[in-house]
Formats: structure tokens, sequence, C-alpha cells
């Protein structure tokens, strides 16, 4: 005895994923928007790193400067958040801001750029606050 509903359901299944990929091709050539501002172009990173000997008082000293700056951000509103975390066990921290738009972002990276100038094992990233 035959079911046609049966033997129907698989050629209905080959036949919709061939859709979705006509359809997933026609769209790969296709102009599409970049989003007016990504997460990474919103925040950044501050990392205090050792070299077995813990941080670097220097590097320590401008990591606190970094996060005054940060704090004093979001007290105004520019930054929605400022995190910082131990990442080693040597004292090795990670200090992220979120801003509210990329110009803040930006202006506030050049101003923690310029304090970091010279500071060994300080490093800041374009990155978002979230690991994934």
């Amino acid at each position: 005895m035959r079911n046609d509903a049966y033997q129907s359901a698989p050629l209905r299944l080959l036949f919709a994923a061939l859709g979705v990929t006509a359809a997933v091709g026609a769209c790969a050539g296709a102009d599409v928007p970049a989003p007016a501002s990504n997460s990474k172009d919103m925040s950044f990173a501050v990392y205090a790193l050792s070299r077995g000997k813990g941080v670097p008082e220097r590097t320590r000293v401008v990591l606190q400067d970094a996060r005054a700056l940060l704090e004093a951000a979001r007290k105004t509103g520019k930054a929605v958040r400022v995190t910082q975390e131990r990442i080693g066990i040597e004292g090795e921290q990670r200090l992220c801001a979120e801003f509210k738009d990329a110009a803040a972002a930006d202006e506030m990276l050049a101003r923690i750029q310029q304090l970091a100038t010279g500071v060994e094992l300080l490093n800041i990233v374009r990155e978002p606050c979230k690991k994934r």
C-alpha cells in the first residue's frame, strides 16, 4: 500500500531547500547596506598586561587614570557601561567601555591613546565588551 503523503514529504523538503538556496544565491550579490554602527565601533578595551613579574607600576597608574576618564564619561552619559575585570594571575586587567555612539567612543579612545603613549604593556583594542 502506497502512502502519497509520506512519499511527497521528502520531495516537498527538497524543493523547499532548493528554493532557499536559490534565494540566498540571488541575494549574495545584492548591495546590502552596512549597519549604522556595530558594537565594536562603540566600545574598546584597555589591557594592562605583565611579563611574568606583575603589571608594571606605570601601567597600573595609567590604567587607573583611564578608568577615571571612563567613569567621568559614564557619569555624563557618554559611556553607557564601564567594566573592569582581572584576567590573569599577576594582576593583569581588562577595562572596557561601551558608548552610546561611535563619536563619543572615538573621542575617548583618542584621549586614552594619548594618555597611554609610551607606556609598556598597556594595549588598547577596539572590541565589544561582551566576549562571545
